[in-house]
């Protein structure tokens, strides 16, 4: 991560004075991209899994209880590996069952699983789906597009 958040952090420097729109993926969404970038990186526009202001109940939680645990606040990534152990923990359930194969066949038909990230599920093609968090850099920070 430190590499990606290096490259990301050097182009929004060299784009600073820019007057174009600067968007960016999923290697623009850390923390580590904004310190490396500084006030470089106000008015990027970036879309990620999932924001720390999130309203969802659940995100608020995971917050708080990540934040007391680690002494830092947690990111976009952490909260996805969070949603992933909640998704899988929601099949076991639903296959009462610890075997993989019957795990699998439950996450074929899981539906929705309300997550950190909002309502989580798979489409047909067992793609996941869930809202994105459009952000921008406003004061150093990611804040909602609402």
């Amino acid at each position: 991560m430190a590499l990606r958040s290096t490259i990301a952090g050097d182009f929004l420097k060299a784009t600073a004075s820019t007057s174009a729109a600067r968007v960016g993926g999923n290697g623009f969404n850390s923390a580590s991209v904004l310190g490396s970038a500084g006030a470089s990186a106000s008015g990027l526009i970036v879309s990620g899994s999932w924001n720390i202001n999130s309203s969802n109940s659940q995100s608020k939680g995971f917050v708080e209880s990540y934040t007391k645990a680690h002494g830092v606040a947690p990111d976009a990534f952490a909260a996805q590996g969070y949603a992933a152990i909640q998704v899988l923990l929601a099949a076991m359930k639903l296959s009462k069952s610890t075997e993989p194969v019957a795990i699998q066949a439950a996450l074929a038909r899981i539906g929705s699983v309300d997550t950190v990230l909002g309502r989580f599920g798979f489409d047909a093609e067992h793609e996941p789906t869930y809202s994105a968090a459009v952000q921008t850099v406003i004061g150093g920070e990611f804040t909602l597009v609402r």
